[in-house]
């Protein structure tokens, strides 16, 4: 029959095999949402840099506008 120690054994083995596979996705998940934040991120600032470049564009036109008169 099954002794009291070789129990605890296999149930502690199980428990650390559980947890071990929780931590693993529990990882999988953070760095997936790290990963799209960190894409979101770069598009949001992609667009502020066009922006910027737009704005740098109408000031010049607006300066060459100013010189011309």
């Amino acid at each position: 029959m099954f002794t009291t120690k070789r129990v605890l054994l296999v149930g502690v083995f199980v428990l650390q095999t559980a947890l071990i596979i929780l931590l693993g996705f529990t990882a999988i998940s953070f760095r997936n949402d790290w990963i799209r934040a960190r894409a979101e991120a770069n598009h949001y600032h992609s667009e502020l840099k066009m922006l910027h470049e737009d704005q740098k564009a109408v000031f010049t036109r607006t300066l060459v506008k100013r010189e011309t008169i």
